[in-house]
């Protein structure tokens, strides 16, 4: 079907993209990961960042020299308590909506280059079926069972759709309460157990962000 010139999705390449985007959006990913560098003007404390981004994950600053600056995660509320007029080498950043905001202001010494590791929205083309999965193959099954749950959803077939979000997402026997971890737990674990710093059998926390910034 078209309308005009612009060909409308099938039903079940909506339930491919809506059963995509929540597994993008609910789980990292290698490919989901990126770097942005860019460098700070003097006199300006606010940069955008693309609205592709989903989170930042850490914040590198460095001097001209290549010396890293250290700096401190605040929130907005926080940097307005911060004077914005003083500028020096940065000291500390907060994220709001897609800026990243600076205090002090950086100064003459800059230009400072900075670097967000960020975590990536999926990124959804038109037609729908030229979208580039970016899911590792392992999860790919996720997929379709997701794509599938929300086909017999719409469809009214409740009880094929609970079936398989039980399959997804574990259950509950009501007999003896013992949960039984759906296969979207099991490929978690297995993301977990690969972790490069697994001492303790868990990966490493990232740096602490104020509760603003999943989007």
């Amino acid at each position: 079907l078209t309308v005009g010139t612009i060909p409308q999705p099938s039903r079940i390449d909506i339930w491919l993209r809506d059963s995509y985007i929540n597994l993008f959006m609910e789980n990292r990913f290698p490919n989901s990961e990126a770097s942005i560098t860019f460098n700070t003007v003097q006199g300006v404390a606010s940069y955008n960042y693309p609205d592709t981004v989903r989170a930042i994950e850490a914040l590198t600053l460095f001097r001209p020299d290549g010396t890293v600056i250290t700096v401190e995660t605040k929130d907005m509320k926080y940097l307005r308590r911060m004077n914005n007029q003083n500028q020096a080498a940065p000291s500390m950043w907060a994220e709001f909506y897609n800026t990243i905001n600076f205090r002090p202001v950086p100064d003459v010494n800059g230009p400072y280059q900075c670097v967000l590791d960020v975590w990536l929205k999926p990124i959804i083309l038109t037609p729908i079926s030229s979208t580039p999965c970016l899911l590792p193959i392992d999860w790919l099954e996720a997929l379709d069972y997701g794509a599938a749950s929300r086909g017999h959803t719409d469809i009214q077939e409740e009880d094929k759709a609970h079936a398989i979000q039980s399959l997804l997402y574990g259950f509950v026997d009501p007999q003896t309460g013992k949960y039984t971890p759906g296969l979207i737990q099991n490929l978690q674990n297995r993301i977990q157990a690969s972790a490069p710093f697994k001492d303790w059998g868990m990966q490493p926390k990232g740096q602490t962000q104020p509760f603003t910034r999943r989007r």
